[in-house]
């Protein structure tokens, strides 16, 4: 075949890179067959690469011309070479230029645009053609004919240019690669021993340099040995892997009806193989830790209406079920709260405009209130019916004389008054050493409330407490399985330390011990159903005693220690009712308060800090679960605090 018959024409600016049209001229010297020289297009004509762009950017339709090329091209052959008995040379050199023609363009093309994957290749390769081939090499069959592949070449347009997002296939790994690569890494060497910093990432003292790569393990070994990856990330990475994991078993086995059914079995499975709480974790530890003490505050307790006076009483009623906290103080007002952690609305207001509130208490069974202060007389609040009674001044008369009762005319109080724990009898300490046993009844309003009984005691009563003895030592913390023999006793101590055990049932003294250094006692109270006995004194010294200050004969009765953190007289001793936590308070230092573990008998150093705005404390009380604590201060507000180890709100 003749190569100057099919002699490309010449451009006239050959050596211009592109026209006034902005194409890219083409030299057509030593163009072979299937070059594009011969098939020059004029100056207003736009070739493939434009018409693409046009159809990207303005939307126009793609239409390619490579159909047309080979129509133009066969003319070409035929006019130059003829057409008898040379089709299959024309076959042959159509399919090659048409390989050419696609060849040349996508090269132009992608001179202009291309990608950058990031990850240098050996030969690049764009739709399929090496970029450095001007021509394809075709494999010949055994025959001479092409190769099947070759000879059936699709030739349906496809777009110049392929962004990396394209050309991943299905097969590429779900797991992210480095986003980059530093190809000096391999080269490096790094001294471990020359540098003081780098020693540490030895393993052995003989180490000394190491790659690249090593290096950098060292450097992130190092990093998790310092910063160990959290447990609460590789349990969630562990649960998400477990789920992946199944429902990819499933999806492959059922349809989606089945996986929606086949995670509700899980999970009601692993409800039923599991021994703790629905509602609440059950991994919550039940012993409180002596060192550390986690308080979250909330809102004051009364800040729905707060007293106009100090806060004289604080109590939580006694039923767990009931959230209801009572203030009470000499602005003659009880107020009811319902206690939720948040709002803490107000349920009820009562006013006793003839009783001076100092003391007020829930009964026992939580169906009334007794108030009681520098009078006579109680008032009984019903909490059922809402109704307010007041007892008759006569009652005292049921005993033999005034000079007996204690209870002379114009010097009559009821300020120190406790319950019995079944709530049948009330102990009212009266003057000269007098302690009265008030029959209440088997109801609670305590409205036909008598006499029964009189105890005389050396010195004036100075506080009253009710206590059981029991018959083999400390009963077990929270176990109301004990089967220790009770008995009702009554505890009544003297401003000189001096306590009295009464028989309540034989109205006589069992026994009587003294207070060990505790001179001027102001208070006493026992937690744990006996396990434990407090006695707070005017120097600030809190002894606390074993079940054995009621249980042993012994006179000589000894403090299990004596708690010194205050310095000012004590005023409240409180413990909650799972006997872990004591509150000491005295009222006339501000923010004077301390929490006391027990058993350990030392005093919580997180809490309370010398931010905590507690005031002169008056009052404090925890609530049935222990997880609240209510703090009475001097100005009028109940502080509400939440022990988070007895329950999170």
């Amino acid at each position: 075949m003749q190569s100057t018959a099919l002699r490309p024409r010449k451009d006239k600016k050959p050596n211009s890179k592109r026209s006034k049209t902005g194409k890219h001229s083409k030299s057509t010297k030593g163009f072979p067959v299937g070059a594009v020289g011969g098939l020059r297009r004029g100056k207003d004509e736009k070739d493939d690469e434009e018409r693409y762009l046009e159809s990207v950017l303005f939307g126009a339709p793609f239409v390619p011309e490579v159909r047309r090329d080979r129509v133009e091209l066969e003319s070409v052959l035929k006019e130059n070479v003829g057409g008898s008995g040379l089709e299959h040379v024309m076959d042959n050199d159509v399919s090659g230029q048409q390989r050419g023609l696609d060849d040349i363009e996508l090269i132009s093309t992608l001179q202009l645009f291309f990608a950058d994957s990031g990850v240098p290749e050996s030969s690049t390769k764009f739709n399929g053609v090496d970029e450095g081939d001007s021509r394809v090499d075709e494999a010949e069959s055994p025959t001479g004919n092409p190769a099947p592949k070759d000879s059936h070449r699709d030739l349906s347009p496809s777009p110049p240019f392929a962004f990396k997002s394209q050309q991943a296939g299905p097969s590429s790994s779900n797991k992210k690669g480095p986003a980059w690569i530093d190809p000096s890494d391999s080269t490096v060497q790094v001294s471990l021993a020359n540098d003081k910093r780098l020693r540490k990432l030895r393993e052995d003292p003989t180490d000394d340099v190491v790659s690249g790569k090593q290096y950098e393990t060292k450097l992130r070994e190092q990093f998790e040995r310092i910063n160990p990856v959290p447990a609460w990330t590789t349990a969630a990475r562990e649960r998400n892997h477990n789920k992946t994991r199944k429902r990819t078993r499933r999806s492959s086995s059922s349809s989606a009806s089945s996986l929606r059914s086949g995670d509700a079995r899980d999970h009601i499975d692993d409800l039923l193989h599991a021994t703790g709480g629905i509602i609440e974790s059950s991994d919550r530890p039940t012993l409180l830790p002596p060192t550390q003490l986690m308080v979250h505050r909330l809102r004051d307790a009364n800040q729905a209406a707060r007293s106009e006076s100090e806060v004289s009483s604080v109590c939580f009623h006694p039923s767990p079920t009931v959230p209801v906290l009572l203030t009470a103080g000499t602005d003659r007002r009880l107020r009811l709260f319902n206690i939720d952690g948040l709002t803490n609305p107000l349920l009820q207001t009562l006013f006793t405009p003839t009783l001076p509130i100092t003391n007020a208490q829930f009964h026992p069974s939580g169906q009334s209130v007794l108030l009681t202060g520098a009078r006579p007389y109680y008032i009984c609040y019903d909490l059922q019916s809402g109704a307010a009674i007041q007892s008759s001044r006569g009652i005292w008369s049921s005993a033999a004389s005034s000079s007996v009762d204690g209870m002379a005319e114009g010097d009559r109080s009821m300020e120190i008054c406790k319950f019995s724990d079944d709530g049948r009898m009330l102990a009212v300490a009266g003057r000269r050493g007098h302690i009265h046993l008030l029959d209440w009844g088997k109801g609670s309003s305590g409205a036909n409330g008598q006499i029964i009984a009189t105890l005389k005691m050396n010195g004036s009563v100075k506080d009253l407490v009710w206590c059981s003895s029991a018959g083999s030592g400390p009963r077990a913390l929270g176990d109301p399985t004990s089967t220790a023999t009770t008995r009702p006793q009554l505890m009544s101590m003297s401003n000189e330390g001096e306590l009295y055990v009464w028989d309540v049932g034989s109205r006589r003294c069992v026994k009587t011990w003294r207070d060990d250094s505790a001179f001027g006692a102001n208070t006493i109270t026992t937690g744990g159903r006996g396990a434990y006995y407090a006695i707070g004194a005017s120097t600030g010294i809190v002894n606390v005693y074993g079940s054995d200050a009621i249980s042993s004969p012994s006179t000589s009765i000894k403090p299990l220690k004596a708690i010194t953190n205050l310095t000012t007289p004590i005023s409240t001793v409180r413990f909650d009712q799972t006997c872990q936590v004591m509150a000491i308070a005295g009222r006339q230092k501000k923010d004077e308060l301390r929490l006391i573990h027990l058993p350990s008998l030392t005093s919580f150093a997180n809490w309370p800090t010398a931010g905590t705005p507690l005031g002169h404390v008056t009052s404090v009380d925890f609530s049935v679960g222990s997880e609240y604590v209510a703090i009475g201060n001097h100005r009028g507000r109940v502080l509400l605090y939440n022990l988070k180890h007895f329950g999170a709100r």
